[in-house]
């Protein structure tokens, strides 16, 4: 075999080795993609339009889930309110990911779900019902 043989060889084991370990550093190096936090503007506005009835002390009373949210909002620890929050706890269990609810009326907070963690990257969607506001947010766990 001539020194050109042998030089061809070598070049083309190099250029090989080289793009062999361009490709595993693109991939090793390369951080992992973020998944970005799930949409709570959809999850709010099924809470806005989703009837249901609760227990009331004057009896059953049939609204949507947000009319109730902003209703149990200025007594926090009624009966009326814990009710409530077991209804709104059965809708976010249901979502991917992880999501509280928020709702402030008359200085007066209603808080239903675990806080976000700090580093958590979050959506958050506000509903106004009536004085109330209704603060939704999300995040994957």
């Amino acid at each position: 075999m001539s020194a050109r043989g042998v030089s061809t060889a070598i070049d083309t084991v190099l250029a090989v080795s080289l793009v062999a370990a361009a490709v595993t550093a693109l991939f090793v190096l390369t951080p992992a993609p973020q998944l970005s936090p799930p949409d709570a503007g959809p999850a709010l506005d099924a809470l806005a339009v989703t009837t249901a009835t609760v227990n009331t002390t004057i009896g059953p009373v049939r609204a949507t889930v947000a009319t109730h949210l902003a209703a149990a909002a200025p007594r926090p620890q009624s009966a009326y309110a814990r009710d409530v929050t077991a209804l709104v706890r059965k809708h976010l269990v249901a979502l991917p990911g992880r999501s509280n609810v928020v709702v402030h009326r008359e200085e007066n907070a209603l808080r239903i779900g675990p806080s976000p963690p700090r580093t958590a990257d979050t959506t958050a969607a506000v509903l106004r019902v009536g004085n109330a506001t209704v603060v939704f947010r999300r995040w994957w766990a």
